[in-house]
């Protein structure tokens, strides 16, 4: 190779750098205009930068490692792969399809790509006229291997038609196994062309090679990301919407799509998301009836009839059967977006934060899958159906008519024509099975409507009056009991399994669906009078100092009230912490504004019973924090900060894995409380003074009724980076238990003696072994191994906004340095969005 190769593989890398730098770094991440990933090795992080564009493209520098850097692609690989920068040039000229010299000047492609993307088949001889036709050879057979070896890569760069692609996409298993690549290539009349290719089994000569293939069925979904315990789903038509999902909402959700458009849906194996819940974002398609149509020819099509929309009904039912929750994102009519509108589209138009947070609220009910007509039974040839009534002995099936979908409110019927046109006949009569169960309760005049899905609490909720005078509530066993008495007496169905009559009960409830919350949150919305009140809810109500800190607390508090009411699941991590003596009301305010969804109930955080303890609760007050230690309020930061409660009902036979409905709040009666140094930002502390219960109750209403509006009008109910340094911050700072060696220390840095007089000694920099020594004065002999004092230290000197430097000289110890004077003594926030 000569000075050109390098030069011509740098200038081939630099047009495929984005491509590039995910292939070697998938954990990368792209921040303004340069590349970021941990280190060399690939880890999730920010220590390592490549710039992107311009005359500095593909310059590079790891901080991890003493700042490490370079000044091309080829001597980034050549430090990922630790091989020489000679030979990172001819690998990467082997991927690129780069033209380079060997040893003796010869120009050649290096092999390896030449098959894989250039060769073309040879020309077949004896074709000519009078050539003896060749004999029929057995077609090839190419079977997909699945996962693909490491041996195998890499993949093909580029088509040996198409040429390089518009955009590709890796897929890749739960363990992030490469499965195969999906490729989008622009056609020569400006059009587009999808094709897979996935490395396969010649099953004649056992040749293995790339082949522009598609995968045996089921194929293998897109995941942008391996799919995380406890996170909601969201499923998107196309790669490429995909990636826009996960970069608008990857923190808050998973993302999944899946390959060959609405049209292949079946062919899929959608299993991997069995129990979860899941969001729909169908494309905002537009199609038009053709001109042929006999009524409505160039009639933009209903939505029900929309390709993205019928694809996605078809995977809803699919997963609504593997026990899926399912809800739709409120996408507009039809005509109202250019035809294919999508997520991708929403991320691309320029939209604020404010704007994408919007539209994965705007949700439709939990969906339900549409009844299915059961076929009619074979008609009895005994005569007139009307005129011969069946009855349990003879056991003559009825001849069923159009019998209407059962739907809430259908048109109720008497038993004796609920078992002549509507339910399941076998061989001795109508079946007692689940099918007849869910008929009778949806058309029996004293059945009907009785039992509802309360879709906040996720419970079966009798909610009329019932034949058997229960009180109305939560559904129990005792009423599986007495509805097969009930059904037992009036239509001779004995139902021997209790499972049947369980599952008919939770599917009527499902189709009787509704949700208290919402319902009173909207009918708040409407009361609302429009006054402004709940900036200055914590001041007026709890009696708190009225300041820019409180006012900032309570809209954050009372919207998240809001978006967790309308939204389950979203991301919410902080609670308010109602500061005041025993006796002030801290407690009963909370009830009177969580009304009948409130609870304290104490439980072990993180176990089966804390999930099922907050269950149909909107707001749970952890009561008397200050009488948790260490580990029990890292425990409570960490259940906080669940999106998803996932645990197993006791004799439950499935895991449930439900979107967190629950605001926490915290009461305490002391003014300092937090013992953990390294940060408290998921509390939010408010000094109560006089609380007005009654004015509270009075204005409960109002306040929601404002919040619903807050919330929809996208006001935040996380604070900003600056408002939590500015604000926030300082208020917290303030509870925390002071630890005694931040004086110790402060004093020796600051050369202050034991009499707190000022020497000369004051220290600019100094190392963790001195501050333990001669500050701390403790033995370097006594140390415990597990470097806790050595933690301790370093939270304090944090504490006093000092920045911890490592020596590039010597043994590169560890050393703190005086913050400059511009740069305070601020910490770092942890900071999430919750988008």
């Amino acid at each position: 190779m000569n000075i050109e190769d390098f030069d011509s593989v740098k200038r081939a890398a630099v047009a495929a750098i984005d491509q590039l730098l995910f292939d070697w770094f998938p954990n990368g991440v792209v921040e303004g205009s340069e590349f970021c990933v941990g280190s060399l090795s690939g880890e999730a992080g920010q220590s390592l930068r490549v710039h992107l564009k311009g005359e500095r493209a593909g310059v590079w520098s790891d901080f991890s490692i003493d700042g490490e850097a370079g000044g091309d692609l080829i001597s980034l690989y050549a430090a990922k792969e630790r091989i020489s920068q000679g030979r990172a040039c001819a690998q990467l000229a082997r991927d690129l399809g780069v033209s380079i010299h060997d040893k003796d000047g010869r120009k050649y492609i290096p092999a390896g790509q030449i098959s894989a993307l250039q060769k073309s088949p040879p020309a077949q001889a004896g074709k000519g006229v009078g050539a003896p036709a060749a004999p029929k050879k057995k077609q090839a057979k190419w079977e997909p291997i699945l996962p693909i070896p490491d041996s195998a890569l890499p993949y093909p760069k580029a088509h040996v038609v198409r040429g390089w692609p518009q955009m590709f996409w890796e897929y890749r298993d739960q363990e992030g196994r490469l499965l195969g690549v999906v490729y989008r290539f622009i056609t020569s009349d400006g059009g587009k062309e999808v094709l897979p290719c996935v490395f396969a089994r010649n099953e004649i000569t056992g040749t293995c090679e790339w082949r522009w293939l598609q995968w045996r069925e089921p194929r293998p979904l897109y995941l942008p990301r391996p799919l995380r315990e406890n996170f909601e789903v969201l499923v998107v038509e196309g790669e490429k919407a995909a990636d826009a999902a996960v970069e608008l909402y990857g923190v808050q959700f998973d993302v999944v799509s899946w390959p060959g458009g609405g049209k292949a849906v079946k062919k899929v194996d959608w299993s991997p998301l069995a129990g979860r819940s899941c969001l729909f974002w169908a494309d905002a398609d537009a199609k038009r009836y053709k001109e042929n149509h006999p009524t409505q020819a160039g009639e933009i099509m209903p939505e029900t009839e929309q390709p993205g929309m019928k694809a996605m009904q078809w995977i809803a039912g699919e997963l609504q059967g593997l026990g899926c929750r399912i809800q739709f994102v409120d996408i507009p009519e039809p005509g109202v977006q250019p035809d294919g509108w999508d997520v991708a589209d929403l991320r691309d138009s320029g939209a604020g934060e404010a704007e994408f947070l919007a539209w994965i609220n705007r949700r439709r009910p939990v969906w339900v899958a549409p009844a299915v007509e059961l076929a009619a039974p074979v008609p009895s040839d005994s005569g007139d159906a009307a005129d011969n009534v069946p009855d349990w002995v003879a056991g003559a099936p009825p001849e069923l008519g159009d019998v209407p979908l059962p739907r809430a409110g259908a048109e109720p019927m008497d038993p004796q024509q609920i078992k002549s046109t509507v339910m399941v006949w076998g061989k001795y009569g109508v079946t007692p099975c689940r099918e007849n169960v869910f008929y009778a309760l949806m058309y029996d005049p004293r059945l009907q409507g009785i039992v509802a899905y309360d879709q906040f609490a996720e419970l079966p909720m009798k909610v009329k009056p019932n034949p058997w005078g229960s009180p109305l509530g939560e559904w129990s066993e005792t009423d599986d009991f007495y509805l097969g008495l009930y059904l037992a007496k009036n239509y001779g169905l004995t139902i021997s399994s209790v499972g049947d009559i369980e599952k008919a009960v939770a599917q009527v409830a499902r189709v009787n669906g509704f949700n208290p919350v919402t319902e009173f949150f909207e009918s708040c919305a409407q009361a609302w009078d429009g006054t402004s009140r709940i900036e200055g809810a914590f001041s007026k109500y709890w009696g708190a100092e009225d300041s820019e800190y409180m006012r900032l607390v309570s809209t954050m508090f009372f919207v998240a009230l809001a978006a967790r009411a309308f939204n389950p699941g979203i991301k919410h991590d902080h609670a308010p912490v109602f500061e005041g003596g025993q006796g002030a009301g801290k407690s009963t305010a909370l009830a009177v504004l969580g009304g009948e969804w409130y609870a304290e109930t104490p439980f072990k955080m993180g176990d089966k019973d804390g999930y099922m303890a907050i269950q149909g609760i909107l707001i749970y007050e952890i009561a008397e924090l200050e009488q948790f230690n260490r580990s029990e309020l890292t425990a409570v930061k960490a259940f906080m900060t669940n999106k998803n409660d996932r645990f197993r009902e006791p004799y439950g036979r499935r895991m449930k894995n439900l979107p967190r409905r629950t605001v926490f709040a915290g009461t305490t009666n002391e003014g300092q409380y937090f013992k953990d140094t390294t940060g408290n930002r998921r509390f939010w502390p408010v000094a109560c003074g006089r609380i007005l219960l009654e004015q509270l109750k009075a204005d409960r209403e109002q306040l929601i009724g404002e919040a619903v509006a807050r919330w929809r009008e996208g006001v935040h109910w996380w604070p900003t980076p600056d408002q939590q340094r500015i604000l926030i911050g300082p208020v917290q700072d303030d509870r925390e238990i002071p630890d005694q060696w931040v004086g110790k220390l402060y004093d020796y840095v600051e050369g202050i003696d034991i009499d707190g007089k000022e020497t000369n000694h004051k220290k600019d920099r100094v190392t963790a072994r001195e501050l333990l020594t001669r500050a701390l004065h403790i033995e370097i002999g006594k140390l415990s191994s597990s470097k806790a004092e050595t933690m301790r230290v370093s939270a304090c000197m944090r504490k006093l906004g000092w920045e911890k430097k490592r020596d590039e000289k010597g043994a590169r110890e560890y050393y703190y340095a005086r913050p400059k004077p511009e740069a305070g003594t601020v910490q770092e926030v942890d900071y999430d969005i919750p988008v």
